[in-house]
């Protein structure tokens, strides 16, 4: 098992070139299978740092454990958010997901739309942490994905 931490390192930063490379170094790690990515900004990155990140972990073949804590996907652009949706729709190798702290309840709704949707589809996500995103009672569309696992 191989773990990496690159939390709160301005991943989601204008620098383009930063996340081409940490994109191609996830795309060709046959070793990693836990990533934690928080404090990065995703969410709310240049559309072009998103799309490169969720091209990266669409190539990776070994990741089982993301965290993707404090990463403001709530408020985050559309497009990002987007883009990582389609990725964790189709991945059939990761098996757990945080997502806490992202605001996903309180944010864009179709920001909650797509993330929803995404792990509905998903079929190897058997734990998500969803804690501290404001999600309440009102937020029926992530508790559809709650109804494949149960």
């Amino acid at each position: 098992m191989f773990n990496k931490d690159f939390s709160t390192n301005s991943l989601g930063a204008e620098n383009v070139d930063n996340m081409k490379y940490f994109s191609e170094g996830l795309a060709n790690n046959h070793s990693l299978t836990k990533l934690l990515v928080a404090w990065n900004d995703l969410g709310s990155a240049t559309v072009m740092n998103m799309k490169l990140f969720s091209e990266g972990l669409d190539k990776n073949q070994s990741l089982t454990k993301l965290n993707l804590t404090k990463n403001c996907f709530g408020s985050g652009k559309v497009e990002n958010i987007k883009y990582l949706s389609e990725v964790l729709a189709k991945n059939t190798r990761l098996m757990k997901l945080n997502l806490s702290y992202n605001n996903l309840g309180s944010g864009k709704v179709e920001n909650m739309k797509y993330f929803s949707e995404s792990l509905a589809k998903n079929q190897s996500v058997t734990s998500i942490n969803l804690s501290f995103n404001n999600l309440g009672s009102s937020n029926v569309e992530i508790m559809k994905y709650f109804r494949r696992i149960s």
